[in-house]
């Protein structure tokens, strides 16, 4: 089983990878670790942890692609030739290399290298937005509902990275409703990480007297069948850009429903009007 760790480097090349593999992140065959604190080494802790964790499950190659400031080649650098050591001592038939960058900005490298490891592999998402709804029945099942009025929307949308719309349900369906389920700081850590990884926001959409300003944008008939005393609103969105230009900017506006136990979608992947236009 292969894996390979991306450590220490700034979030413009989380960026880069995630949009050439997304799935691979998702899957945990590319795992991402970054500085410690902005700006300092990557968490060699973390690598430690998740390093031996693979191995335990079965990881036979891998790849470690490490920032390794020239300042910090004898400490910092030598630390992480002790943790692979140590791991190569207690797991003599893994294949352990490490990849050691001067620079934490250097995507280009990274991505040639990581090609070079894992190849060129499909993406498990759907090229279009035509296959949406079909999609979050099948991978999300009773985790998300998409309303009719979002998979409408969505058939006419140009957003140009329509597999960080599928990733960003994913992520409504998995990280956000299991925090939600369960609460607590690991939840709330891997919901951000999980942001953070995405590189999109998450918080309130409008207030409720701004939302009223919009007549019924903001508003969905729910539950369905539909019956007009049923609404609710559209109080929560995911965002990427601030542009309105509708081919970059993304917006997945919905709610929680607490009965259900599930993220209900009613728009996206556009902004919707706000009061000022």
């Amino acid at each position: 089983m292969k894996v390979a760790f991306v450590v220490g480097f700034y979030e413009r090349v989380l960026t880069d990878v995630s949009r050439r593999y997304p799935h691979l992140l998702e899957e945990q065959t590319i795992i991402w670790i970054p500085p410690a604190v902005p700006h300092a080494e990557g968490d060699w802790r973390n690598l430690k942890a998740i390093l031996f964790d693979r191995l335990s499950v079965g990881a036979d190659n891998v790849l470690i692609l490490i920032v390794v400031r020239r300042d910090r080649v004898d400490d910092y650098g030598a630390l992480i030739d002790n943790i692979i050591a140590e791991a190569r001592h207690s797991h003599t038939t893994a294949q352990i290399r490490k990849e050691s960058f001067r620079y934490a900005l250097d995507s280009a490298t990274v991505l040639l290298r990581l090609n070079a490891f894992v190849g060129e592999t499909k993406s498990p998402y759907p090229e279009c937005l035509s296959e949406l709804e079909e999609w979050c029945r099948d991978a999300l099942k009773d985790r998300l509902i998409l309303l009719q009025r979002a998979i409408d929307v969505a058939r006419k949308s140009n957003y140009e990275d329509t597999a960080l719309i599928y990733r960003s349900l994913r992520m409504l369906g998995y990280e956000y409703k299991e925090m939600r389920d369960r609460g607590g700081a690991a939840q709330q850590k891997r919901l951000k990480a999980k942001l953070i990884e995405l590189g999109v926001q998450l918080g309130p959409s409008i207030s409720r007297a701004g939302a009223g300003q919009c007549g019924e944008h903001y508003f969905v008939i729910y539950p369905v069948p539909e019956n007009p005393q049923n609404r609710e609103f559209l109080g929560m969105h995911v965002k990427k850009g601030n542009s309105r230009d509708q081919s970059r900017c993304l917006r997945i506006y919905f709610f929680w429903d607490s009965k259900k136990r599930c993220v209900v979608v009613g728009w996206l992947p556009s902004h919707l009007d706000t009061p000022t236009g």
